[in-house]
């Protein structure tokens, strides 16, 4: 009977994998990054008519002087992009979009720079783990790690992990899923699966040379993936008629 005693005393004591922590294991500081929306559109019929050589009032919130204003697929020259505000970017259609007269397209504007970047001493990440400190979106996710003076020591880790969770802390309803195959020796990832729509809380862990992870740092980085914007244009290459 002592000896079971022994046994589960001990067993107490053994840490919960990385993977099976909970949001009873830790308090976490969630970091939110905000991306740019676009709501209207001006300077367009009330079709979604414009021509080639007009101004296209992409109006919303969110916007900064490094977005980009994206066609289709394409993203379109600086020269023709104006930033005015936070809340418009002023475009001039390009003489291409119109080739074919009543040719639609889609319009959506995207952020080339990191849409958020945590200063660590005012957000200080756990000393030896590392943690996100940056995060941006152009289609898929691209996250920032900070090592440094918070990092491992030389020579102890062998790489990091990124994981994520739908819900913050990844509880055991919703857990923590490791993203990435293998560990990675950059600061950088890129998560290609995630879903737009949806919001992912994301934390990371150090590995070292054995395999074995440090533990979820306390920073997670949080972002609400934005739905392809729904916001069509009809150009051709000459003035349409305002009535259309």
């Amino acid at each position: 009977m002592k000896i079971l005693v022994s046994l589960l005393a001990l067993l107490l004591l053994i840490p919960a994998a990385v993977g099976q922590q909970t949001s009873n294991a830790m308090t976490f500081t969630a970091i939110t990054a905000s991306l740019p929306v676009i709501t209207s559109l001006g300077g367009v019929s009330p079709t979604g008519k414009i021509y080639t050589g007009a101004k296209l009032q992409i109006l919303g919130t969110g916007f900064t002087s490094s977005c980009n204003v994206n066609i289709d697929t394409s993203v379109q020259p600086g020269s023709s992009v104006t930033f005015v505000s936070a809340t418009e970017i002023d475009y001039i259609v390009q003489p291409g979009l119109g080739s074919t007269a009543g040719t639609v397209h889609n319009v959506s504007v995207s952020c080339n720079s990191p849409v958020l970047t945590m200063n660590s001493p005012t957000v200080p990440c756990t000393a030896g783990k590392g943690c996100v400190t940056g995060i941006t979106y152009n289609g898929a996710v691209s996250l920032l790690i900070s090592a440094n003076q918070f990092g491992p020591a030389p020579g102890t880790f062998s790489g990091w992990n990124i994981y994520r969770s739908g819900t913050s802390g990844g509880p055991s309803s919703d857990p923590y899923v490791k993203v990435n195959a293998a560990p990675f020796t950059g600061l950088s990832y890129t998560d290609t699966s995630a879903v737009a729509g949806n919001t992912y809380y994301y934390v990371v862990t150090a590995v070292d040379p054995t395999g074995l992870e440090l533990g979820f740092a306390d920073i997670e980085m949080v972002m609400t993936l934005p739905v392809v914007q729904a916001f069509r244009i009809t150009v051709a290459k000459f003035p349409l008629d305002k009535k259309s």
